[in-house]
């Protein structure tokens, strides 16, 4: 019996997907620093954001495959122009060669990621649409539905570009979930074009001039400058998750470009100035709920951490000690800095002296 070559979907668009633990606390913990959702109300619409932006670029999409089978197809052009004479016969060699070529990379790459994520948390998404019609034209589906495990078909395929989102980094992620932002204003950068946003019942006109990634913050920011000629234009910033929210539109209208670049520079350093401390590496372990936290309030913590590939509560920060305890103090017990010792020391003499604070309060209040 003959391999369906195309996904199916019931008339409802609804799909039951398994994903690992580690995917949905990012997606819910993305779910709120890019769209504000914190009742964690609307996944379904949140992932079919990832699945619209990611399909094309997560691992086991065509562009994926074809890398490695553009070097076959070279291959097998060149064999090809060595023998003219027999034209019609390596035209017919060269596509069976490519299919089973095809064939064998799918295969193998399906089979690679069939093991490679847990599925700890089921639920049903509901595909929109345009996904449903995106899903339902892909090219590769025979494959997914020939050699996906427990014959899963679209949905491994669906928990695929989930769980490769999630391994991004955060700024990876902000890119995929603004795709439609970002290339309006990547392409007024490089033609030097104006956009527009909405601001309440009127529209904003602008220059952008570059997309950019704060150290103190991890939100990506645009950089513009004012549309009114006037002399002296002022430069302005404004995160693109809130141009996102402004029905931002490209046009066709030319600005006149002016070499910013080290105003932008200045603009910068003056904004990322560091404390005089010198920065260590402090190595921080999270509990479950403390972890959980953390990524909920990433964006708005000027530390960044690098979690332990082996260890998904270990993480650690390249910062001072004066801004570590500040922005860690406040997780109590459920964060703990492991290293180096003397901070940990420090740490410690902090709590205590809190608790001892509280103590001596309440005596007082009791007598």
């Amino acid at each position: 019996m003959k391999e369906k070559d195309t996904f199916t979907l019931n008339e409802e668009y609804r799909l039951h997907i398994n994903l690992s633990t580690h995917a949905m606390n990012i997606i819910e913990a993305d779910m709120i620093k890019f769209h504000d959702d914190y009742e964690l109300t609307n996944r379904s619409g949140f992932m079919n954001t990832i699945i619209k932006n990611h399909v094309d670029d997560f691992p086991l999409s065509r562009a994926s495959a074809l890398k490695q089978l553009k070097a076959i197809e070279r291959a097998t052009d060149n064999a090809q122009k060595k023998a003219l004479n027999q034209e019609n016969f390596y035209n017919k060699l060269s596509k069976l060669i490519i299919d089973e070529f095809s064939n064998e990379i799918m295969k193998t790459m399906i089979h690679e990621y069939s093991n490679k994520y847990p599925n700890d948390h089921q639920f049903k998404l509901k595909l929109n649409k345009e996904n449903a019609s995106l899903l339902l034209s892909v090219e590769d589906a025979k494959y997914f539905n020939m050699y996906a495990p427990r014959n899963a078909g679209i949905s491994f395929y669906i928990k695929i570009i989930l769980e490769s989102y999630a391994i991004l980094d955060r700024e990876q992620r902000e890119r995929i979930i603004f795709k439609d932002t970002i290339q309006i204003l990547e392409n007024a950068i490089q033609h030097h074009l104006v956009v527009r946003y909405k601001d309440k019942d009127t529209y904003i006109k602008i220059e952008p001039m570059a997309i950019h990634k704060p150290k103190i913050q991890q939100s990506l920011e645009l950089i513009y400058s004012e549309y009114e000629d006037h002399n002296g234009k002022a430069i302005g910033n404004i995160t693109i998750k809130e141009l996102s929210k402004r029905e931002l539109k490209g046009t066709k209208e030319k600005y006149e470009y002016h070499d910013f670049t080290g105003v932008i520079q200045q603009l910068f350093e003056e904004r990322e100035t560091k404390s005089n401390q010198p920065d260590e590496v402090f190595t921080v372990k999270f509990t479950s709920l403390g972890l959980r936290r953390f990524m909920y309030e990433e964006d708005r913590l000027p530390i960044i951490g690098i979690q332990d590939p082996n260890n998904e509560h270990i993480y650690t920060f390249k910062t001072n000690e004066t801004a570590m305890f500040m922005h860690l103090f406040k997780f109590g017990s459920q964060a703990q800095i492991l290293s180096p010792v003397d901070a940990r020391r420090r740490f410690k003499l902090l709590y205590k002296a809190s608790f001892d604070a509280y103590e001596k309060l309440d005596q007082k209040t009791t007598v």
